[in-house]
């Protein structure tokens, strides 16, 4: 395999760090990847004991390295995702490239001043139109000029817990820094309610997973707790704390020494046990290209226009099937957690949460509390809710996420560059050509910010995609047509979503947009051999191995 000598930086060692690291390998290049803790792993490295994956084993899998045997899980939990990982980096020698304990501290684009690194550069068309995508491309060159990143380091020295810092220069930067991580997310509160008042405890669930399994029971166990969130996260916390509890000795019997645990949220959403109604493989409701003629989609022609309208009644059915069916399976109208919005959007737009085992048993029997707020600050000895009712706690546990878009933003130097992110922040989404590069930040990819049912699958075909670009194998579009595909998708989303979120999420249409990479390619994007099989099995992961 011929070298490419563009040097090239990756932040990060979680799942898209090691994907983009690995399919840059295969191209020649040699990567530096930085990544902060001791070892791989991103999130998955922190989280709970308890967590599974809420994405099935055949969705959450890397293209071209399966699953071993002995994993017979539908949803794996946090052990074996991890040894997957660890087995997939000394697969294909990934450790080599990781840099462990190294954190970029910042990131200055040289070579062009700020308002000059905006312009527009066009250069030759590299591929069609129609394999562009939308309409008529020329393509821009990666690098027109001598241009660079700086990239500052923190890593250890020999002196116990000192740190150097040291200065790198990359051609190309990789931000794979993930959502769920860094900065913490904290509601505000009014002055003297906020958590200075209160007697108790507080943190965040990123600090609580860090706290290994003996000092987290010894933590929980007979303490009044409060849940804030309910996401995924916030379900798993809240039922970790009622089991540790006492409430897996007898879901229908509580003493005085078991504290229930309260979760409180401000809207919402399905929490399902599975996404697997009826048994039946999800895909086939979600995952397929039948299914993604009901909606539509970024720029598609006339009949994918007009399909959606012709099968409006046929998607009208399916949902109100699903919402029928979890209606009825699940207790959430008798706790009042029903929403307004159907189960459908809800798993096609990735705005549910998976319950962990024995969830509704807990609620049932009222070690897990649920509540609905619009407000709350803090007492004393407590919470008070929408001004009217009082709830003890010794200690709050905020899951209420990260903020993702200031994480990135924080890495650069430059203010221009920071104002990119600080406008997609107001915007609610960050506005990412393909997902991954950014229209206005020249040699720069951001993977791991696009959602789906599987993570993993959606960042490494971007890695392969981004592989390719590295390459020279393909080009991009110029600035305004980059532009131009962002608000597509952003109108896009907005379509089917209740309310515009941080991030994308292309679960309603991940084969249209595994497509218009595959296209870039130069691959076919239709994967599945005979009609029936193209139109109505589900896609995944095992589609796109011999790539």
């Amino acid at each position: 395999m011929e070298e490419c000598n563009k040097r090239l930086c990756i932040v990060g060692a979680g799942i898209s760090g090691l994907v983009a690291c690995k399919h840059a390998v295969e191209k020649g290049l040699r990567p530096v990847v930085f990544e902060a803790s001791a070892g791989i792993g991103g999130v998955w490295a922190r989280t709970l004991w308890s967590t599974k994956l809420q994405s099935t084993s055949a969705t959450f899998r890397f293209t071209d390295y399966p699953w071993p045997p002995s994993v017979t899980e539908v949803h794996p939990d946090h052990t074996q995702v991890m040894a997957y990982l660890n087995s997939y980096a000394r697969h294909f020698d990934l450790m080599r490239w990781l840099r462990f304990d190294t954190k970029v501290a910042s990131l200055e684009f040289v070579g062009v001043d700020e308002e000059e690194g905006t312009v527009e550069l066009v250069g030759t068309a590299r591929h069609s139109a129609t394999d562009a995508g939308c309409g008529a491309s020329r393509w821009r060159p990666l690098a027109s000029r001598n241009l660079s990143y700086y990239c500052t380091i923190t890593e250890p020295t020999v002196k116990l817990f000192a740190k150097t810092r040291k200065i790198y220069e990359f051609d190309f930067v990789v931000l794979c820094i993930g959502r769920f991580s860094g900065i913490q997310r904290i509601p505000e509160f009014p002055d003297n309610g906020g958590p200075i008042i209160f007697n108790g405890l507080t943190m965040h669930s990123m600090d609580f997973v860090e706290l290994d399994r003996a000092t987290a029971v010894e933590l929980i166990r007979g303490r009044k707790i409060i849940v804030v969130g309910s996401g995924k996260s916030a379900l798993d916390i809240t039922a970790e704390c009622a089991r540790l509890n006492g409430a897996a000795k007898q879901y229908h019997v509580r003493t005085s020494q078991n504290q229930p645990c309260t979760m409180i949220y401000r809207s919402k959403k399905w929490i399902l046990d599975n996404v697997s109604p009826c048994g039946l493989d999800i895909g086939y409701i979600c995952s397929n290209r039948f299914r993604e003629l009901l909606l539509y989609k970024p720029c598609e022609g006339f009949f994918n226009n007009l399909a959606p309208i012709l099968l409006s009644p046929l998607r009208w059915v399916i949902s109100k099937a699903l919402d029928t069916y979890y209606s009825l399976k699940l207790p959430l109208r008798k706790h009042g957690i029903l929403p307004s919005y159907s189960a459908y959007d809800a798993v096609s737009t990735c705005s549910f949460s998976t319950a962990p085992s024995n969830f509704f048993d807990m609620v049932e029997s009222k070690c897990i509390i649920l509540k609905e707020v619009k407000s709350f600050r803090f007492c004393p000895s407590g919470i008070l809710i929408n001004e009217e009712e009082y709830v003890h706690a010794d200690l709050v546990i905020f899951a209420t996420g990260f903020e993702g878009d200031l994480k990135l933003k924080r890495l650069f130097l430059s203010r221009c560059f920071q104002d990119f992110f600080l406008n997609a922040s107001n915007n609610m989404t960050v506005p990412l050509y393909r997902h991954c590069i950014h229209p206005h930040i020249p040699q720069l990819a951001v993977l791991g910010y696009a959602d789906s049912f599987s993570t993993l699958f959606t960042s490494e075909m971007m890695s392969k995609w981004l592989a390719c670009l590295l390459e020279g194998s393909i080009g991009l579009p110029t600035i305004k047509e980059m532009e131009n595909d962002v608000l597509k998708w952003v109108e896009f989303t907005k379509m089917y979503r209740r309310k515009p979120l941080r991030w994308t999420c292309i679960q309603a249409s991940n084969i249209w947009y595994n497509d218009q990479l595959c296209k870039d390619m130069g691959r076919n994007p239709k994967r599945k051999t005979g009609f029936l099989l193209e139109w109505f099995q589900p896609y995944g992961p095992a589609d796109y191995t011999y790539m």
